[in-house]
């Protein structure tokens, strides 16, 4: 929660930030809900009184419902999730937010053929640049927002010579994440 108050949009981009960094870097096994802090709500199963936040409470938190639209984005190529491989380091910038932040991060898996990419971008990223793509490869890029599950196409992204991807600006033109955003990346075409 780093300091965030409980059900706000701060915590609940918190938790998000926490959900998708934690799968993208490898926990592919899943993921639990923990909010309300280490000493409190869910983590800590608070059922007395005095407790600051019970486990009631924290189980109906927007970020609690949010929790559902991980499983949409990572199981929305069935099985393959299985194949992903943590590669932070080839989306530039990748860690344009502070040290020990949810907030300016972003984060990559990728499956070892390179025809499929899932990207998730804390809030406060900027356009990015993706490495790790086949030459002159064509990708059919769509967003995924982590609030409300929607998908938006993001069109076909070709990879150059080198096997960068130009990312597109965030949804609405930005070319600083206003709100987190997932990102899916799939081959639909080789030179």
């Amino acid at each position: 929660m780093e300091g965030a108050d409980g059900d706000t949009e701060t915590s609940a981009l918190y938790c998000r930030s926490a959900m998708y960094g934690s799968v993208l870097s490898g926990g592919l096994g899943g993921h639990i809900y923990g909010a309300g802090g280490w000493d409190g709500g869910m983590w800590g199963g608070n059922v007395e009184e005095a407790a600051e936040n019970h486990i009631w409470d924290v189980i109906k938190w927007r970020s609690a419902d949010q929790m559902r639209h991980l499983r949409t984005f990572i199981l929305s190529e069935g099985g393959r999730y299985r194949d992903l491989v943590p590669g932070a380091n080839l989306i530039k910038p990748n860690r344009s937010g502070e040290a020990k932040s949810c907030i300016g991060w972003s984060y990559c898996a990728r499956t070892e053929d390179k025809d499929l990419f899932v990207l998730y971008f804390e809030k406060d990223c900027p356009k990015a640049n993706l490495s790790g793509a086949i030459f002159g490869g064509k990708y059919e890029a769509v967003w995924f927002n982590p609030t409300n599950g929607i998908w938006r196409d993001a069109g076909i992204l070709s990879a150059n010579t080198a096997g960068v991807i130009d990312l597109p600006s965030f949804p609405g033109n930005f070319t600083r994440s206003r709100n987190d955003w997932a990102m899916k990346l799939t081959l639909t075409d080789t030179p």
